[in-house]
């Protein structure tokens, strides 16, 4: 098992040539968000932002997006025709299938609500797109309620369940995926093909072979709300560079738990926000320059 280390990280991260432009860093689409869960793909997305990707695109329920639009210049908005109740709509999968393989990474999951047109769209969407796909949040409640979607999924995957949501996926105890979090994380990721990110304080990260990284650093700060949400567009935005799956993970997850540190060191332990840390980004990244 590889322990992640600052300089393991800095030989992931690939230089920016002065002749560059924004086609050179990718495209990411975040496909995230329902309206009373408005702000993932705000976070989603600023994180991506911040982490480097190009082109930035995101796709949400037309009513989950004005905040983004008004946060968030930078990115490209795709409005989506949304059910009742305000989720994505089964209808948009087509267009969504389209977009997505004109990418280099695909973010799904954040905020997106768990009903019967998200449950239809994700397992389309995992059985149509040929990208890279970092699935979170609710994308992986969708998966655990059906495991044999895998088997019709060709793109390389990403998950990046939190303990509970990997107890969902696994169908383990808890405090048995606790004591046992490398064991577990390694057959899991072997068995499906997937890289896994198990987030904890001490995340792990297990590849499609089913070697096992770890990260050890972070903060308490980070137990907030919308870190996962942070964590999956700097995956997806990573990805977009030209790493790896396996590469992407650890580079996220390292990069993330630093922001969580210097955030930690300057405003404590409680009143740390997810904004805080996508903010710090950029001095996170320039300590690997």
């Amino acid at each position: 098992m590889v322990i992640l280390d600052k300089t393991y990280i800095k030989e992931l991260l690939p230089k920016r040539e002065r002749n560059c432009n924004k086609g050179s860093f990718g495209k990411t689409l975040i496909v995230a968000s329902c309206r009373s869960m408005s702000g993932a793909c705000v976070l989603a997305t600023r994180a991506a932002l911040r982490s480097g990707s190009g082109l930035t695109y995101t796709a949400s329920a037309e009513s989950a997006l004005l905040p983004l639009k008004i946060s968030t210049p930078e990115a490209i908005t795709l409005s989506i025709c949304e059910t009742e109740d305000g989720s994505i709509s089964f209808e948009s999968t087509d267009f969504l299938i389209e977009k997505a393989n004109s990418m280099t990474a695909v973010v799904l999951g954040c905020g997106l609500s768990v009903c019967k047109d998200t449950k239809k769209l994700v397992k389309k969407l995992l059985s149509h797109i040929n990208v890279p796909v970092v699935l979170d949040a609710d994308g992986i409640n969708i998966l655990a309620q059906d495991i044999n979607i895998l088997k019709n999924t060709s793109a390389p995957l990403i998950l990046t369940p939190h303990i509970k949501e990997f107890s969902r996926l696994s169908g383990l105890d808890v405090s048995y995926i606790k004591e046992n979090r490398e064991k577990v994380a390694s057959e899991f990721a072997e068995k499906h093909g997937v890289t896994l990110v198990l987030k904890d304080f001490e995340t792990v990260i297990a590849d499609s072979g089913g070697e096992l990284y770890k990260s050890i650093g972070g903060h308490p700060c980070m137990a907030k709300g919308g870190s996962g949400d942070m964590l999956a567009g700097m995956l997806g935005a990573l990805i977009s560079q030209g790493l790896s799956a396996e590469n992407a993970a650890c580079a996220a997850v390292f990069l993330h738990a630093r922001a969580g540190e210097i955030c930690g060191e300057r405003m404590g332990e409680r009143s740390v926000i997810t904004t805080d840390l996508i903010e710090t980004l950029p001095e996170v990244f320039k300590e690997f320059e």
